[in-house]
């Protein structure tokens, strides 16, 4: 019996997870656009990049499934028009490890006086 009820509560918490994974792909957008990470003055990408858009205006750029990651990087909102940037900052890195602080909004861009991270569809 003991073993049926630890049975059950395994696949209540595979379909339980299985439902999240479906809601965080659902929530965001995923399509090619034009992008631009520049940080301190440098342009990483500017142009034709991978898109994953999120509901609440955050944003990746430059990563993708089908084609090999050189730079990207990550906006994640924290607040009205304010929001966290991160990057790879080594080409080919796999991990966006670097900050690149507090950034404010300004249309389709994010930025500080470091960087200006955009996309546009």
């Amino acid at each position: 019996m003991k073993y049926l009820k630890s049975q059950r509560k395994i696949i209540l918490s595979v379909i339980f997870l299985n439902f999240c994974l479906l809601t965080v792909v659902e929530a965001s957008q995923s399509f090619y656009g034009r992008c631009l990470l520049e940080v301190n003055k440098k342009k990483y990408l500017n142009g034709s990049c991978a898109i994953t858009m999120e509901n609440d205006g955050g944003f990746l750029i430059g990563a993708s499934e089908t084609q090999p990651v050189t730079y990207f990087a990550i906006i994640s909102v924290t607040g009205k028009d304010v929001s966290e940037g991160f990057w790879n900052e080594e080409k080919g890195a796999n991990h966006a490890h670097t900050p690149l602080g507090n950034l404010v909004r300004k249309g389709a861009c994010w930025q500080n006086q470091k960087a200006k991270v955009c996309a546009w569809k």
